[in-house]
């Protein structure tokens, strides 16, 4: 049967939330148009990562090995480029994310696969995938469908699909031989930089009280705060109130 998949994103010991919001698109989509849903876990020593993305995919493929502990494109690229060739899914869904962006590109051209990115929605409708991108600052929505092909390759906005809870019956995790080197001649990890602390990332926010120029005067910002803590919101705003 026909697939789409999923690549799983971890950082720093978790699996990032984009992952089960792409999960779940993903399952609404394979439903409904007869595809099996599979997960693609790299990583190194991450069972407990399979075991939890089993919960939303009919089948996990995890490939282990050293390299794939932390993000790096190049290595990702090898493992994905394999798997993708081999297994010619319907549909290959990344985050647009530092990760995605950094991968998906180098990923479509070696293959020759079509690429939509940063997409806030995907459907297949009589065969086509269609996708939905925002244009010119996000004030225009354009809805188009990708040329046909054998598989495409689609990266899609964080927090624009609600992910949902795991199901019960779980899917089956089927471990893949790794290569026994991984060639990486480019890029190399070094180090996570976490947020300074008290730092908050407005895209995980619930309630958002956005300001700008109408503000006015910073002796203002004491009635917004007040606003966002009534709503149990963060505050956020354009460039010119941060500049």
């Amino acid at each position: 049967m026909a697939e789409l998949l999923v690549l799983a994103e971890h950082r720093m010991g978790e699996l990032r939330e984009v992952t089960f919001e792409m999960l779940s698109k993903g399952r609404n989509i394979a439903e409904g148009n007869g595809l099996e849903l599979t997960a693609v876990l790299l990583g190194h020593g991450a069972d407990g990562f399979a075991d939890q993305l089993s919960g939303y995919a009919d089948r996990v493929l995890v490939m282990d090995h050293p390299d794939y502990a932390d993000f790096n494109a190049e290595a990702y690229q090898q493992a994905l480029s394999r798997i993708i060739s081999e297994r010619k899914p319907r549909v290959t869904l990344l985050g647009h994310t530092s990760f995605g962006v950094d991968l998906a590109p180098a990923l479509a051209v070696e293959l020759g696969t079509p690429l939509a990115t940063d997409c806030i929605d995907i459907n297949i409708e009589e065969g086509k995938v269609l996708v939905t991108r925002q244009i010119y600052g996000g004030k225009l929505n354009v809805e188009a469908s990708l040329r046909e092909a054998d598989s495409h390759i689609v990266t899609v906005r964080p927090a624009t699909f609600e992910a949902e809870e795991p199901r019960p019956e779980k899917g089956e995790i089927v471990k893949l031989k790794p290569p026994a080197t991984v060639a990486v001649e480019h890029k190399r990890f070094v180090e996570y930089v976490e947020p300074l602390p008290g730092e908050i990332d407005i895209a995980e926010a619930d309630v958002l009280v956005s300001i700008g120029r109408g503000i006015k005067d910073e002796k203002n910002l004491p009635l917004i705060r007040e606003l966002a803590g009534a709503l149990k919101g963060e505050v956020g705003c354009s460039r010119p109130i941060v500049d």
